[in-house]
This record gives structure tokens, sequence and C-alpha cells, in this order.
């Protein structure tokens, strides 16, 4: 399997420890450098753009990642290169189709350029892959996690003017900030593709 967007490695570490063979690719030289001598992993540095592979996988994730692509078009296409024929591919992202999406406009916290520089919803993702030869076989939002301190740095950054965000940022102020709260929006999502 192929990590895309590997990061610091962990979630490849977590694979790798439920028995997956595999490897990662990640921009970032720091991070990269971590995943290999920190947790020994295989993760070359480079941008998914160039990176070059001599085979096949089986699986490939793609955590958090799409938004980064300057063209996702191309992205894709390199994913259908490098996923074999039945062969999967998970993909999580944020959902600008979302009512947090819809409600908030540009207050929307991914909207951030120029570290996220796309944006999906779950409909044009599917399209997306499905022009480059996948199809999408399962979705759904992930169970993720958050904790206040970050809630409430979101808040400050995204909405500081809004009257409303006060009353969120009363709640907040009572909670510890290391409390890890569940991610309460609908505003992610995975999907899960095979190339046909």
């Amino acid at each position: 399997m192929l990590d895309v967007g590997s990061a610091a490695g962990l979630i490849l570490q977590g694979l790798v420890n439920e028995g997956y063979d595999g490897c990662g690719v990640e921009p970032n030289e720091t991070m990269a450098c971590f995943a290999q001598t920190e947790l020994q992993l295989d993760v070359t540095a480079s941008a998914f753009e160039d990176f070059e592979a001599d085979k096949q996988f089986d699986v490939v994730t793609v955590v958090q990642v799409m938004g980064h692509f300057i063209d996702p078009v191309a992205a894709v296409q390199k994913l259908q290169e490098l996923v074999r024929p039945g062969g999967l591919c998970l993909v999580e992202t944020w959902d600008a189709g979302s009512w947090p999406a819809r409600l908030l406009g540009s207050n929307w916290h991914e909207y951030s350029p120029p570290s996220v520089l796309q944006w999906f919803s779950r409909r044009s993702l599917r399209q997306l892959f499905e022009r480059c030869d996948f199809e999408q076989v399962a979705t759904g939002r992930p169970s993720k996690w958050i904790n206040a301190a970050h809630v409430s740095s979101l808040i400050d950054h995204k909405l500081p003017q809004v009257s409303w965000a006060n009353v969120i940022r009363s709640g907040l102020s009572r909670i510890p900030e290391s409390l890890n709260l569940p991610y309460p929006s609908d505003d992610l999502f995975w999907a899960l593709f095979r190339r046909i």
C-alpha cells in the first residue's frame, strides 16, 4: 500500500502495525525524515506529482491531501497509474457542499489558501475519480476528535467578528483546552474508490 501525503508517518505506521506492506510519499522533507528515522518507515521525500514507483499498489490512501494539489485531475491520473486494476483508493477530504460550508461561506475553516487550493463536494470528488476509471464503492464520515484549544483557535481565526460565535467561545472557556471533543460537523467525509 501507498500513503500519499504521509506527513510524519503516523497513519502509515498504524497500517504497517496492522500487517500492511506499506510505503509513503511526503513533500515536506522534515516530516519525511521523521518518518524515516524515528519510525523506520519507507517514506520518500517528494511531491506526489514527481513520485516514481516501479510497481502498482493494492491500496492507496489520500487522507487530507486532495485540497493541496495544484492540479487535482493530474493527481488522480497519477493515482490511476499507481493503483492496480481492482485496487482501492481511500480519500478523506472536506465537503464543500456540506451545510457548515454553505452556512459559513467564506468563513468556513477550510477556505484557507494558499495551503488549501481545491475544495470538493461528495459529488465533484466522485465525478473526478470516475473520469479516471475509478468507481466509488463506499462513502461515509470519519470519527474524528479535536481538542478544545484547536476549536477556540479556529473560531478566533475564522469568526472574529461574528456575534453568535461569542456563545461558543463562552462555552469553550469552561472546558479544559486539552479535552478532546468529537468533531461535530458533517463537513468531513471519506470515499473509497476501486480502479476499474
